[in-house]
């Protein structure tokens, strides 16, 4: 994911806001100015600051390594905005891989946070001072049976050109039992969020500067319009929680298809490795890389008739993923936004391509009635 376009919670909206001089509200309130936009987005950025410390002073690993990601980030985004230099990075970051080294020496780790913090301790700007590879040490002991776990040493391998490392890697690739990493937020930290949401409300500034912004709003139905105060209640903190999710990266499994792509001698493990990420993962973007992997290895090795097969399978796959997705999104992307349903769908803890479904079919129902022309899921199957 590119940090760049990570977007927190409400200053996506504070950011994205189509702001003139004067932002007129629907009430009859002061106009909203650019001033006043810039000073709800600085008070709303200094309430995040004190949300994330706090989620490092908790005593639970993934809160704290939850609110080490986000800083990272913040500082990522500084990175892009400001010239700064190696030994200036170098202190920024100090702090937090401390931080990170403190968390990867504890006992027992779960698999959210041992995913998150590999994302974090091999990222260029900390790996270095990072304790790698006692965390790498943690995550095969007590994740042996994901696929996941063998991607940072497939890397190294690859990197250092050992191929008895490669092989020995994939061979154990091969005999895993699922590809899982998260993509969703745990419920423990949902609920930490609420928490200090309720001890600790989100600035009123930022909630003004929603409701100022007219042509966001502006095609709210009615009754959403009349209930606005009511619906914020849900979507704000609902819009923090899903900012932390899109903390949790894709793996990075090109090494994977590049030795598929090059070494006939890989074959039997890169076909497990294929099907493991088709049948037993839970985002739909590894299962299409295992659609890959899988048509990289036919390819290789000139099974034509199977490929065509596999082609097939994929396309199957990828047309009804997509079919599901456009029928997931109605034609009105704040009243999705603002229904706490549907954030309820999206944040939970399931298999991503079922929770299309379950989105798309929600959007159907929900709006079928008001419009017969929309895209029956029924028929993505």
């Amino acid at each position: 994911m590119n940090k760049k376009t990570i977007i927190w919670g409400l200053t996506a909206l504070l950011m994205t806001s189509s702001i003139d001089a004067n932002i007129k509200h629907k009430t009859d309130e002061a106009p909203f100015t650019e001033a006043d936009v810039a000073a709800a987005e600085q008070s709303y950025n200094a309430w995040f600051l004190e949300l994330n410390k706090y989620l490092l002073a908790s005593d639970d690993s993934y809160n704290q390594t939850m609110g080490i990601a986000a800083l990272v980030n913040i500082l990522e985004s500084k990175q892009y905005q400001q010239s700064i230099t190696a030994d200036e990075l170098a202190t920024e970051y100090a702090p937090f891989t401390a931080a990170l080294n403190k968390i990867i020496k504890q006992q027992k780790l779960n698999n959210e946070t041992t995913e998150l913090l590999r994302h974090l301790c091999f990222s260029e700007a900390m790996h270095e001072q990072c304790f790698g590879e006692l965390l790498l040490e943690k995550t095969l002991d007590q994740y042996p049976d994901n696929l996941t776990s063998y991607l940072q040493p497939l890397h190294t391998a690859v990197a250092l050109g050992n191929e008895e490392a490669i092989f020995d890697t994939m061979s154990l690739m091969a005999t895993a039992k699922h590809c899982q990493f998260p993509t969703y937020i745990s419920q423990d930290f949902d609920q930490t969020i609420d928490r200090y949401i309720n001890k600790h409300s989100i600035p009123e500034s930022a909630i003004k500067a929603i409701k100022a912004d007219t042509a966001l709003l502006s095609d709210l139905s009615v009754t959403t319009q009349n209930n606005l105060d009511e619906k914020l209640k849900t979507f704000l903190p609902t819009s923090i929680k899903t900012s932390y999710a899109l903390l949790n990266d894709m793996p990075n499994f090109k090494p994977v298809l590049s030795l598929c792509q090059q070494d006939t001698r890989l074959t039997v493990e890169c076909l497990k490795i294929a099907q493991i990420m088709i049948d037993e993962s839970n985002a739909v973007m590894s299962k299409g890389i295992g659609y890959a992997i899988l048509i990289a290895t036919h390819e290789a090795n000139d099974n034509q008739e199977v490929l065509e097969r596999v082609k097939a399978n994929h396309e199957r796959f990828k047309t009804s993923y997509q079919c599901y997705f456009k029928a997931s999104r109605s034609e009105n992307f704040m009243e999705d936004l603002l229904d706490p349903k549907y954030h309820e769908i999206n944040l939970s803890n399931i298999d991503e391509y079922d929770k299309i479904k379950q989105l798309a079919h929600y959007t159907y129902n929900k709006y079928k009635d008001q419009n017969p022309e929309l895209l029956n899921p029924d028929k993505c199957e």
